[in-house]
């Protein structure tokens, strides 16, 4: 996961404080264990990927600070 406003995002910073979350969709619910990724290598290979999937115009528009990436092991 990568949060909008990277480390500024708020539901970043209550992760780090607090883990656990739940994720939803298609009306099904599971808790995962998110895990900070610290290593700024693996943030930006993840940043890449986004930019692959959606465009770097897309990425830039609602994207603001791409310091910080979520792993969540589903």
């Amino acid at each position: 996961m990568v949060p909008v406003k990277g480390t500024d995002s708020s539901w970043y910073r209550n992760v780090l404080a607090k883990p656990m979350m739940e994720l939803s969709a298609g009306g099904s619910k599971i808790t995962v264990k998110a895990t900070p990724v610290p290593d700024p290598k693996k943030v930006a290979e993840v940043v890449e990927k986004l930019r692959s999937k959606y465009g770097a115009g897309e990425v830039t528009k609602y994207y603001s600070k791409l310091d910080a990436t979520l792993e969540i092991a589903l």
